[in-house]
């Protein structure tokens, strides 16, 4: 494993990509707003800001990484689902149920598509030192029971570029908000490093008012 730490404080002022399809127009408002804010800030700090856009291999990525995984995980929950189904989440068990019933051409077929996209955002990757979106297209939600719109961090997990989250303020309702960097393959410590740059030049309130 690489020494991450040593590089932390390496970066230079970087050139960010800024993806405006998808995830700003899915986005609301108040994170479109707290987005450019932050970029505002970055390109002040000497940052430079490119539009990139998203190649069309990215339509069916979020889709096709639902596939997958509940494929993968019917494949692994496969012997104890079929004695105890009952006992799986409403949710998990239907993915599970879903996976079990997708056949092997469909899953080829996903699995085909997601090497397409993996290669072509590798290729959207190198137009900047890292790329930028909000980490999701709204404020988190105040019950905690639900984890949110997972939209903006499938396609990644699809990928397998690298990503990391910062804090980007507090939405009205107080709860946190953040934009996401996105790097290329095995790019983690100039993700990081870069990440250490910008965190150092947003304006943030890191303390929400918790029980206020």
């Amino acid at each position: 494993a690489g020494d991450y730490l040593s590089d932390l404080e390496s970066a230079k002022t970087p050139k960010i990509g800024l993806i405006t399809s998808f995830f700003m127009e899915e986005s609301d408002q108040e994170t479109q707003q707290m987005t450019r804010a932050i970029l505002d800030q970055l390109k002040s700090a000497g940052a430079s800001v490119v539009d990139v856009t998203l190649p069309k291999s990215f339509d069916t990525a979020f889709q096709d990484q639902l596939l997958i995984m509940g494929v993968e995980a019917a494949a692994f929950h496969k012997p104890m689902y079929e004695k105890q189904a009952a006992d799986y989440r409403p949710k998990l068990r239907e993915m599970l149920r879903q996976g079990l019933e997708t056949d092997a051409v469909t899953y080829t077929r996903a699995l085909e598509r997601r090497l397409r996209f993996s290669a072509d955002m590798r290729v959207l990757a190198e137009q900047a030192d890292v790329l930028l979106t909000p980490s999701t297209p709204t404020a988190p939600l105040a019950d905690l029971t639900n984890t949110g719109d997972t939209r903006f961090q499938g396609p990644w997990t699809s990928c397998g570029l690298p990503t990391i989250t910062l804090p980007a303020g507090l939405a009205k309702s107080g709860l946190p908000m953040g934009i996401q960097l996105i790097a290329s393959p095995f790019e983690e410590a100039r993700l990081l490093a870069i990440a250490r740059w910008c965190e150092k030049f947003i304006d943030v309130q890191l303390a929400p008012p918790v029980g206020a």
